[in-house]
């Protein structure tokens, strides 16, 4: 089994300004869009991947899907660097106050942990050094919102990444479409109330956890298919 971890709302906690920011201005920098923060936000970004966030912008702003689809290569490394430019300038990551005992518990029970995350790699990496997680998910492994715009094909590319097939897998996130996203791909899912979602709007996942410890409890417990 492996434990496929989300960032934002999860491991991490507070409004991730700075990676919001450097996707605006890597938008306008590439297309020459004019966008902004209502833009973004208009995107619904929350459980989405990066590519996905762009793609919906782009279109909102009139940018025919060829040209959009053309630019993301740059598009996403214009962001790395918009975002390192701002990253100091605004709140840091917190991380989650019982992300290491929750890593920890994975580790004694044998379960490897990897990320899938909307985040571009580069991105969640360098965020979660800032929050003092810096070293605890390799960044080759994992599946990132730089792989696809589609949440499901992200956890997709994390199992071939670990080698392993989605009944091996479970996905742990904080938002309705981490919890379909996981099940599109075939895999189970324990959502965290950590995020802007409550229960109530969870109850897709095979278990609701009120925090990121019980919630690796609960995929520690999960019966092996």
């Amino acid at each position: 089994m492996i434990a496929l971890v989300d960032i934002d709302g999860t491991l991490l906690h507070g409004r991730p300004v700075a990676h919001g920011l450097g996707l605006i201005a890597a938008l306008r920098d590439v297309y020459g869009v004019d966008v902004g923060e209502a833009d973004l936000l208009a995107a619904s970004p929350g459980g989405r991947t990066d590519l996905q966030i762009a793609l919906l912008m782009l279109e909102a702003a009139g940018v025919p899907e060829p040209v959009a689809m053309a630019g993301l290569s740059a598009w996403t490394e214009r962001a790395v660097a918009r975002y390192l430019e701002v990253a100091g300038d605004h709140p840091v990551p917190v991380a989650a106050p019982d992300a290491a005992p929750a890593m920890e518990a994975l580790a004694a029970a044998g379960i490897p942990a990897a990320l899938v995350t909307g985040n571009i790699r580069a991105i969640a990496h360098h965020k979660l050094g800032l929050a003092g997680l810096g070293g605890v998910f390799h960044d080759r492994e994992g599946g990132y919102g730089c792989d696809a715009a589609d949440r499901a094909e992200v956890v997709r590319i994390a199992l071939r990444r670990a080698g392993l097939g989605p009944a091996e897998g479970v996905v742990i996130g904080d938002t309705p479409r981490d919890v379909s996203a996981a099940h599109a791909a075939g895999c189970r899912v324990v959502a965290v109330t950590t995020g802007h979602f409550g229960a109530a709007e969870l109850q897709g996942a095979d278990a609701v956890a009120a925090n990121l410890l019980e919630a690796v409890r609960h995929a520690i417990d999960l019966e092996p298919r």
